[in-house]
């Protein structure tokens, strides 16, 4: 998946003709899925595998511009000024599905 093109959350009573949002950088990330089915006379058994930021990409999840937290810095609306929340990194998970 490719994301491109989101800004920081801002308030918009607070920004003037001056100063833009931050725009959050742009990131791709790769997923993994498997799986299996297994039939039987009455019933299945599925495994599932998956593989959550395969690539283990460090990425901006999300941003506030010129957000209150960020201590001793102009409010530029820009990388220095907004605080980040950075997203997940590599996630395995795994299941087993048994119907009946």
């Amino acid at each position: 998946m490719y994301f491109d093109r989101f800004f920081s959350d801002y308030d918009p009573f607070t920004l003037n003709e001056e100063k833009e949002v931050w725009q959050i950088p742009s990131y791709s990330l790769f997923s993994l899925h498997i799986g299996n089915t297994r039939y039987f006379r009455n019933s299945s058994v599925k495994f599932k595998f998956n593989v959550l930021n395969l690539l283990n990409t460090t990425y901006i999840s999300d941003a506030e511009n010129n957000s209150s937290y960020v201590e001793d810095t102009p409010m530029n609306s820009d990388a220095a000024s907004a605080s980040t929340f950075f997203g997940l990194g590599r996630k395995l998970i795994a299941s087993i599905e048994y119907k009946f």
